[in-house]
C-alpha cells in the first residue's frame, strides 16, 4: 500500500532482493545530494532572520510557523490559515498589516481575484511552502486568491475546483499526465524547477506574478 514507509515499500516491492538494499542506499545518497543545496539556502536565510530578532520574538515566530506547517501538511494552506500570522507579524513590527503594492504590480495581479491555485508535491508538505507564500502575499495585497496544498495522486477529484495546478520540483515528472487531466476539466497546470520553486516560495510578488502569467497563457 502507498502508506508503507518509502524504504520498506521499495524493498518489499522488489521482493527483498539483495540489489534492492543496494539501490535503496544509493537512492538515499542521491536524495541527500539533491536536497542539501535547498536546505543550505533556506538555513542561511533563517539564520539571517534569527540574528535580527530577540529570543522571545524567535520563540513566538517558530510556534507560529509550526502551526502554519501543520496546516500545510494537511492540505489546509489557504489565505485564512496565514492571515492571522501575517497580521501579528505586522503589528509586532509596528507596520500596517497590509502593504500597498506598486500600481504596476496591482494591475498585473488584479486578474487573480476569485482564482484558486492548487500546489502538488509528493507528500503534501513541500507544496505547502508555495501555497502559504501565495496566500500570504494575496492577503497582504487585498487579492481574493485561494490556495491549497496536496500530494500528487490525491488531486484527481479536486481538479475541477481549481483554475491552476502547480507541480513542485519533486512531482515535475508527472506533468504530462497532469496536463491530460487538466485538459479534461478545462484548467491549466505548470511544473516548477528547483531554484525557481525556492524563489517563488520566498518572494510573494514573484509568486503572484508567476500565477498571473500562467493563468493568462
Amino acid at each position: 500500500p502507498w502508506t508503507v514507509p518509502g524504504p520498506i515499500g521499495t524493498i518489499m516491492g522488489l521482493g527483498f532482493q539483495p540489489l534492492a538494499f543496494v539501490m535503496l542506499a544509493l537512492i538515499l545518497v542521491v536524495d541527500f545530494a539533491l536536497y542539501y543545496p535547498f536546505f543550505r539556502a533556506y538555513d542561511a536565510q533563517k539564520c539571517t532572520e534569527e540574528a535580527e530578532i530577540s529570543q522571545e520574538e524567535l520563540a513566538a515566530k517558530n510556534a507560529e510557523k509550526a502551526a502554519k506547517l501543520n496546516d500545510a501538511f494537511q492540505g489546509k494552506a489557504d489565505a485564512k490559515s496565514v492571515a492571522a500570522g501575517a497580521a501579528a507579524e505586522a503589528v509586532k513590527a509596528g507596520a500596517p498589516a497590509a502593504s500597498a503594492a506598486p500600481a504596476t504590480e496591482a494591475t498585473a495581479t488584479s486578474d487573480l481575484n476569485g482564482k484558486r491555485v492548487l500546489v502538488l508535491c509528493q507528500g503534501g508538505g513541500t507544496s505547502g511552502l508555495l501555497a502559504n507564500a501565495l496566500a500570504k502575499a494575496a492577503k497582504e495585497r487585498g487579492i481574493d486568491l485561494e490556495t491549497a496544498a496536496e500530494a500528487y495522486g490525491n488531486h484527481v477529484d479536486m481538479l475541477p475546483d481549481f483554475d491552476l495546478v502547480v507541480l513542485a520540483p519533486q512531482a515535475a515528472s508527472y506533468l504530462a499526465d497532469l496536463q491530460k487531466d487538466c485538459e479534461r476539466v478545462g484548467n491549466k497546470c505548470v511544473a516548477c524547477r528547483g531554484k525557481q520553486y525556492i524563489e517563488l516560495s520566498q518572494n510573494g510578488d514573484k509568486s503572484l506574478a508567476f500565477v498571473s502569467e500562467q493563468l493568462s497563457k
